[in-house]
C-alpha cells in the first residue's frame, strides 16, 4: 500500500486548529479573526479525513472478502489505534475527580458509549471518537458498496450528504460548534465520514489527477478556506472544501507538498491524536498557573503561549509512552495468541 504524503501533517494542522479555538472560547477578546475561533472545524476534517484515510488502507481487503473475520480485524485495529490514548486519559481524569463522575457515565465514557446517549464527556474532545465508532461499524458495509457504485450515484450521495448536513446546521443547530453530544453528533460525523470516503473514488480516478497536481490548485483551494473561514457565516459551505483540500494536498506534486511535508508539520501529525485528547491537561496547568503571580507576569498573550507548549509537551509524552506502544502490543496480540493456542 502506498503512502499518501501530506495526510498526516493535515492531521496536525487540524488538532492545531482545534487547541486554538479552545484558547479562544469565551475569551471575550475581540482582537481575535474569526478564523481563530471557527477551529471546531477541525474535528470535521479529521471525520473527513478518517473516511479517506481508511478506504485506501482497506479499500481492497474489503472489496476482495467482507466476512466477519475482516470486519473484526478492522475493528481491533481502530481498537489498537483509539482507545489506549483514551483509557489513559479518562482514567486520570475519574481518578483525580472520583466523587464527580457517576458509575454509569464513567463506563459509557470509557466503553465511547456516551454518543448519541445523554451522558456527558469526561474528556471533552472524546464525543468526537464515541461518534465516529458508528461510522467504524458502518464502514465495511458501506465501503464496497460506495465503491462499486456507478459514480453518478455516488457523486448524488456525496451531494445530498453535505446539503443534509448544511441544513441540519442551519435549520437546527446554528453552527457546527453546539453540536458535541446526542444524536447532532451522529449528524455531524457520519456524513463527513461517508464524503471522505467518497472523495477517495474521486482522488483514485486517473483521468482527473493533473486537476489536482499543481500548486496553483492547492492555493485557490487554501485561499479560498482562508476567506470563508474569516467571512463566510455557513459552516456546511466551509466543511463542502475540505475534499478538495484533501485531494489538491495529497496529490500535489509541487512545492505545496515540499512546505507540508517538511518535518515539523510531520511531527505534529504524528502526536496530533494524543494532543488532541492531552490537551485538557495543558489547560488545567495553564488555569492553575493564571491563579499565581505568574498568571499576570505572563498575561493572556503569554499564558496561550504556555498553554500550547504544554499541550505539545503532553502530547509528545503521551505519544512515546502510551500511543505507540500500547497500539503496537494490542496490534500483534491476536497473532499472539493465535500462536500460543497452536502451542497448545
Amino acid at each position: 500500500m502506498r503512502h499518501l504524503q501530506s495526510l498526516t501533517p493535515l492531521r496536525g494542522l487540524a488538532a492545531l486548529f482545534v487547541l486554538m479555538f479552545h484558547l479562544g472560547r469565551n475569551s471575550g477578546d475581540l482582537s481575535l479573526p474569526a478564523s481563530f475561533l471557527r477551529g471546531y472545524l477541525g474535528v470535521d476534517l479529521f471525520f473527513v479525513l478518517s473516511g479517506f484515510v481508511l478506504t485506501h488502507v482497506y479499500i481492497r481487503i474489503f472489496l476482495a472478502e467482507t466476512s466477519w473475520r475482516s470486519a473484526a480485524a478492522f475493528l481491533w485495529a481502530r481498537v489498537a489505534r483509539i482507545y489506549p490514548v483514551h483509557l489513559f486519559v479518562t482514567a486520570i481524569l475519574v481518578a483525580s475527580a472520583p466523587t464527580a463522575f457517576s458509575p454509569v457515565t464513567v463506563i459509557a465514557n470509557l466503553l465511547l458509549l456516551h454518543v448519541p446517549w445523554p451522558i456527558g464527556a469526561i474528556n471533552q474532545p472524546s464525543w468526537s471518537l464515541a461518534a465516529e465508532w458508528y461510522a467504524y461499524l458502518l464502514f465495511p458495509l458501506m465501503a464496497g458498496r460506495l465503491w462499486r457504485c456507478d459514480a453518478r450515484v455516488a457523486a448524488a450521495i456525496y451531494v445530498a450528504l453535505l446539503i443534509a448536513l448544511d441544513l441540519l446546521i442551519v435549520g437546527v443547530f446554528g453552527e457546527l460548534r453546539t453540536i458535541g453530544d446526542g444524536w447532532g453528533a451522529l449528524a455531524r460525523a457520519l456524513p463527513e465520514f461517508v464524503a471522505g470516503v467518497i472523495t477517495y473514488r474521486a482522488f483514485s480516478d486517473g483521468a482527473a489527477m493533473r486537476i489536482w497536481q499543481g500548486d496553483s490548485a492547492f492555493l485557490a483551494v487554501a485561499a479560498a478556506l482562508a476567506v470563508a473561514l474569516e467571512f463566510l457565516p455557513n459552516d456546511g459551505l466551509i466543511v463542502a472544501l475540505f475534499p478538495l483540500l484533501l485531494l489538491t494536498a495529497v496529490r500535489n506534486t509541487g512545492i505545496a507538498a515540499r512546505l507540508l511535508n517538511a518535518r515539523p508539520l510531520r511531527w505534529l501529525g504524528d502526536i496530533s491524536y494524543s494532543v488532541y485528547l492531552g490537551q485538557t491537561f495543558a489547560f488545567s496547568a495553564a488555569v492553575t498557573l493564571s491563579t499565581t503571580s505568574l498568571g499576570p507576569a505572563l498575561g493572556l498573550g503569554g499564558l496561550r503561549a504556555l498553554t500550547v507548549a504544554l499541550a505539545l509537551a503532553t502530547g509528545v509524552l503521551i505519544y512515546r509512552c502510551v500511543e505507540v506502544p500500547c497500539r503496537a502490543l494490542l496490534r500483534d496480540a491476536p497473532d499472539q495468541l493465535r500462536r500460543l493456542a497452536a502451542r497448545a
